[in-house]
């Protein structure tokens, strides 16, 4: 079986966007400027995101059931999402 990567749901982190640091941080959520590439890989988008961009740095749970089968448990990926410094 092939591994296939892919991409998250955007609008899942739409409430996110313009938020101030410190709520992100009562979130959970790390705003970061990108300082090198490849390094921050946007998991909405697939691509890597380019020197200067602002990305946002979270957990993200692809499967959120009481119960996982440790055969097919993954480790928790850090999400990257590109987002304008608006």
């Amino acid at each position: 079986m092939a591994f296939q990567q892919q991409a998250l749901p955007g609008g899942a982190f739409s409430t996110l966007y313009g938020r101030s640091d410190s709520t992100l941080l009562t979130r959970g959520v790390i705003r970061r400027h990108v300082d090198c590439d490849p390094g921050y890989p946007a998991r909405v988008s697939l691509i890597d995101a380019r020197i200067g961009d602002t990305v946002l740095l979270l957990n993200y749970t692809h499967l959120d059931v009481a119960f996982v089968d440790i055969h097919n448990a993954k480790p928790g990926c850090l999400a990257a999402q590109a987002v304008s410094d608006g």
